[in-house]
Parts: C-alpha cells; structure tokens; sequence
C-alpha cells in the first residue's frame, strides 16, 4: 500500500530546498568548510587601508590642534569685536561734546 505525499513536507520542500538532504557529520561538515576556506583566493591586505591605520593617531592629532586653533580664532574674534566696539565709543565720545562727559564706563551706542 503506497502512503500518500505530506503536502505539508513538499511545500516545505519548496520552501527550504536544503532542508531536505541528508544531514552530515560535524567533522565531515568542518572538514567541508576548511577545504572551502583554503580554496578561496586569499586577498593580500591592501596597503593604503594598512597605511591609513597607521596614520589614524597623526589624524587625530591634527583634529585636536583644528579644534584648539579654531577655538583660538573665535576667541580672538570677540577679542576683536570687543575692542572695535571700545574705539568706536571712544570716537564717539570725542567728537561729541555731550558724551565727552558721559558715564566711561557705558557704552554710548548701546549694547551691540
């Protein structure tokens, strides 16, 4: 008597083609594995991503001075700014009898 097909096994059959071969040993499967492995061309290591490895700490180096010397500039910028602003009042103080006797200490365009 002939038993009828599991439709459920032959759609799993479709499903996972693999999933019906006969299942191998460990070792047989390792064995398989390391012969694929050898078998693969080796890629030599390419010598600029080896190179750029070692330039990695010189570029951090140079991110840290990038950093120092824009934080540098900016300060230097408002060092400028204040400075202007300071000679800027003090023209409009001379030439201005009125804010020639004003308050030093407030600046007579107001806060820019």
């Amino acid at each position: 008597m002939n038993a009828a097909p599991d439709p459920l096994s032959a759609l799993l059959r479709r499903a996972d083609p693999a999933a019906g071969t006969a299942q191998t040993e460990p070792a047989a499967f390792a064995a398989a594995v390391h012969r694929r492995i050898r078998s693969a061309d080796p890629t030599p290591v390419a010598f600029p991503s080896a190179f750029a490895r070692q330039l990695y700490p010189l570029a951090a180096a140079l991110a840290v001075l990038a950093s120092v010397a824009a934080g540098g500039s900016l300060a230097y910028a408002a060092h400028q700014r204040e400075r202007s602003d300071f000679f800027a009042d003090a023209y409009a103080r001379s030439i201005d009898p009125v804010l020639m006797h004003a308050d030093q200490s407030a600046p007579a365009h107001g806060n820019r």
